[in-house]
């Protein structure tokens, strides 16, 4: 695991210039991943599964992202392919910052993440349409997660006026 202060300092830095970035070699336990993931700020709470339980036993902050499934039970959320694309936690008034991808099994085929740079997205607009969606709000619907299953506490509803969510500038 990257411990020394000197590597904490590049890392923060390149967060700060960079939108991606991907460290391999790392072997870390929950608690290893815990404890770097907070050299980026305080950690949220990874949202509660399907079944209404949390993934790893005393560690709210780690969410298994997996398609395993034991004794009939699947291990992890979105593994199957369900989020075919979402932004993290982008319902929530102040959503944070990131979020750390910690890979312990990658199919040799298959399998891919990818990310998207929204800033590189939005340069690359004609002026007049920047022009155009400058000042426009858009709400993130909290009804549903990102694989389609409603969320523990929430009546389910399909009318965006009512439904839970935040409200954030397009750009």
């Amino acid at each position: 695991m990257i411990t020394s202060e000197s590597y904490k300092f590049q890392l923060i830095k390149t967060k700060t210039e960079c939108v991606h970035f991907l460290i391999i070699g790392q072997h870390l336990t929950d608690d290893d991943l815990i404890k770097f993931s907070q050299n980026f700020g305080e950690l949220d709470w990874a949202p509660v599964q399907e079944t209404g339980r949390r993934f790893v036993e005393g560690k709210p902050e780690i969410y298994i992202v997996s398609n395993v499934i034991e004794n009939g039970i699947p291990i992890g959320s979105l593994g199957a392919g369900e989020a075919v694309w979402h932004t993290d936690m982008s319902y929530l008034e102040e959503p944070p910052i990131g979020s750390i991808l910690y890979a312990l099994e990658v199919p040799s085929v298959g399998g891919n993440t990818w990310f998207i740079n929204m800033y590189s997205v939005y340069e690359a607009l004609p002026e007049h349409l920047k022009q155009r969606i400058d000042g426009l709000l858009v709400k993130h619907d909290g009804t549903y997660n990102s694989g389609g299953y409603l969320r523990q506490g929430i009546t389910a509803t399909d009318d965006s006026m009512t439904s839970p969510g935040a409200v954030h500038p397009l750009i």
